[in-house]
C-alpha cells in the first residue's frame, strides 16, 4: 500500500488558485455530464446557446489530447455549443492536406469561431474567456490567476 501525502506550502494566492481550479473542474465535469447533448436535448442546447448570443464553434480535437481536453472543458463550462471533429492522431489524420490547409502546425486543438481560427490550447482558452467572460475560467485575484497560468504551463 502506498501512502500519499499532500503538503500545503503557505496560504494566499496558491490556496486561492487551488480552490478556484477545484471549483472550475467541478463545474466543468457537472456541466459536461448534465448538458451533454442527447438526441432529445441537442436542439434545445443549441437554441439556448444561440439565444444567449453564443453561436456554435467548431473544434478539431483528439480524445486523448490533454490540450484538446482542456478546451472541451472550457467550452462545456461556458455552455458553448460546439461541433467536434475528432482526428485520429495515431493514424496521422493531422497530416491530411485538408487539415494542413486549416492548421499549418498540424496539431490539435483547432478552434473555429466564425472567421476566427485558433490553435494552441492556452491561446484558445484566453480567447474564450475574453469573448465569453461568464463564467470566468480564472480567479479574480491577480496572484491566483498567475498561479493557475503557471500550472497550465506544466507539461
Amino acid at each position: 500500500m502506498v501512502a500519499v501525502q499532500v503538503a500545503t506550502r503557505g496560504r494566499g494566492a496558491a490556496d486561492c488558485a487551488e480552490r478556484h481550479v477545484a471549483e472550475v473542474v467541478k463545474r466543468a465535469w457537472s456541466s459536461a455530464w448534465s448538458s451533454a447533448p442527447t438526441s432529445s436535448n441537442y436542439a434545445q442546447t443549441s437554441a439556448t446557446a444561440a439565444l444567449q448570443g453564443r453561436g456554435s464553434v467548431k473544434l478539431y480535437t483528439y480524445y486523448r489530447s490533454q490540450a484538446s481536453f482542456r478546451v472541451r472543458i472550457a467550452l462545456n463550462l461556458k455552455g458553448l455549443a460546439h461541433d467536434d471533429t475528432f482526428l485520429h492522431l495515431e493514424k496521422g489524420d493531422q497530416f491530411a492536406a485538408e487539415y494542413k490547409a486549416l492548421n499549418p502546425q498540424m496539431v490539435v486543438p483547432t478552434l473555429i469561431d466564425g472567421d476566427v481560427k485558433l490553435f494552441q490550447s492556452l491561446a484558445i482558452l484566453e480567447y474564450l474567456d475574453e469573448k465569453y467572460p461568464e463564467p470566468p475560467l480564472l480567479p479574480a485575484d491577480a496572484a491566483a490567476r498567475a498561479w493557475v497560468r503557471g500550472l497550465a504551463l506544466i507539461t
